[in-house]
């Protein structure tokens, strides 16, 4: 972790003692870590007690500038809700020493690179490669990445699992379902690939859902996940989180189903769209898939003190899908 950290910070992201860091995460992520190990480079850290976003929608534009921030690691999940809200940076924040924002803690959205807040500044997000919506721009330093079938076998240009096949592969496998352009090389991370759905003999991962309904008209969020009957056999619910003064209608179903169609197939479309209170994040604003399916399939969880937002679990857990 200390020799990927220096490679990260010092060779990735040419971060010297000029450079002043500040991380949205909580300590008790790998940031910890990650922090503790820039100091080696000469770093400054810039700590902040709370959520910054939570004092004013500029307050951490306005760190920026008085702290001369110059790097900032911030979650993929903020990023869409500064969006959603316009909580961009005004006329009067300069900026002039940001030159880095890192999208963590899940894919980020292929439409951030195109808000206009972004691109404030022409070198926010480039570094020094192409940059490519939606995909990652070059593996780190030492890194043989490659995105597997089913058979185990590398493959480009095709969707891959990471552990599959007949036998364990000699190798660390991060469990996320990806794709590597056969043009530009990049890699695109879709989501855990224990959290792919496998209804009617269809096989996709939930982040397919998630990509087909980006930018869909007063839709804040979603979570989509299996339910099982008796024999196994399975369905896919798809839970939505409303923006205000929006309301989950029978046209409004529809609409989300031709455009999960539109995007992907037919065989991506849900068994059932639900409207929900609110959708469970983690401590890294990642959606819980695998916690909700467990809930709904009356499955006991262990992990449920790492949610943000606990109040909404109850109505998983007390929800009669019915049988099927």
């Amino acid at each position: 972790m200390f020799f990927a950290s220096l490679r990260d910070f010092g060779l990735h992201q040419n971060c010297t003692r000029r450079d002043k860091l500040f991380n949205q995460c909580p300590n008790g992520w790998i940031s910890w870590n990650m922090s503790v190990n820039t100091l080696h480079l000469g770093l400054t850290l810039v700590l902040y007690d709370g959520d910054p976003f939570q004092e004013s929608p500029t307050r951490f534009w306005d760190l920026v500038d008085k702290f001369g921030i110059t790097s900032t690691y911030m979650w993929s999940s903020t990023i869409d809700f500064m969006d959603i809200n316009n909580w961009g940076p005004t006329p009067k924040h300069s900026l002039k020493t940001l030159r880095q924002i890192f999208p963590i803690g899940s894919p980020a959205k292929p439409s951030t690179l195109s808000r206009n807040w972004v691109w404030l500044k022409k070198w926010l997000w480039i570094l020094k490669w192409p940059l490519y919506r939606g995909e990652q721009q070059v593996p780190s330093l030492g890194m043989d990445i490659r995105v597997l079938d089913e058979n185990g076998a590398p493959v480009i240009g095709k969707k891959g699992v990471s552990f599959s096949g007949p036998k364990p592969y000699p190798l660390w496998a991060r469990a996320d379902d990806g794709w590597q352009n056969p043009i530009t090389k990049g890699l695109v991370v879709y989501g855990r690939s224990d959290e792919t759905m496998n209804p009617k003999g269809a096989r996709y991962n939930c982040a397919d859902i998630y990509f087909a309904l980006e930018g869909f008209p007063g839709l804040k969020d979603c979570v989509v996940v299996s339910q099982y009957n008796k024999d196994m056999d399975e369905r896919v619910i798809l839970f939505v989180k409303m923006l205000p003064g929006h309301s989950l209608t029978d046209e409004v179903k529809e609409e989300i189903n031709k455009t999960i169609e539109r995007h992907q197939t037919y065989e991506h479309v849900p068994d059932i769209i639900m409207e929900a209170p609110d959708i469970p994040y983690n401590l890294t604003g990642k959606k819980m898939n695998a916690l909700v399916k467990k809930l709904i399939n009356k499955k006991p969880i262990m992990n449920a003190e790492i949610v943000i937002n606990p109040s909404c679990l109850e109505f998983y857990k007390n929800l009669d899908l019915g049988k099927f």
